[in-house]
């Protein structure tokens, strides 16, 4: 597909999300899967939606691509924190519970986080340990 193809469906989808706004205020949905899998389409589309006119916004000011990446995270972050203290909500009320659908998903999603965060942990920890080290070793004047 190129650009001008894509442009021309970005327009097009557009315009049919405009006309389903106004559906969803004013009629009546039966079924709540499809608008879960409408809503969670949607937001990842916007994401990257988003990701993608941000690479050009960098591309044409010049800002680093670290940037960029670093602003991105960041929300990544923000975004998982909100959500974070939601579904800690929704537990704390019962909303949810073990045998919620995607809950041993969501467990075993986070415990690989937790994973991976405490071994960078550590590896910073070892990391200041040993500059700390050399830092004494240099100052004291021993080896």
């Amino acid at each position: 597909m190129d650009s001008n193809d894509l442009t021309a469906k970005l327009k097009y989808i557009a315009c049919e999300l405009r006309q389903l706004d106004g559906l969803l205020k004013t009629e009546t949905i039966s079924e709540h899967a499809p608008l879960n899998e409408f809503r969670h389409e949607l937001d990842r589309v916007r994401l990257t939606a988003w990701s993608v006119s941000e690479m050009i916004n960098v591309k044409q000011s010049k800002v680093s691509s670290d940037a960029l990446l670093n602003f991105l995270t960041s929300d990544r972050l923000r975004r998982l924190e909100e959500m974070v203290s939601i579904l800690c909500a929704d537990i704390d009320r019962r909303a949810i519970g073990l045998k919620t659908s995607g809950m041993q998903s969501l467990y075993e999603s986070m415990n690989t986080l937790q994973e991976r965060l405490q071994a960078r942990a550590k590896e910073y920890r070892e990391k200041r340990y040993t500059r700390e080290h050399e830092y004494e070793m240099v100052n004291s004047g021993t080896d």
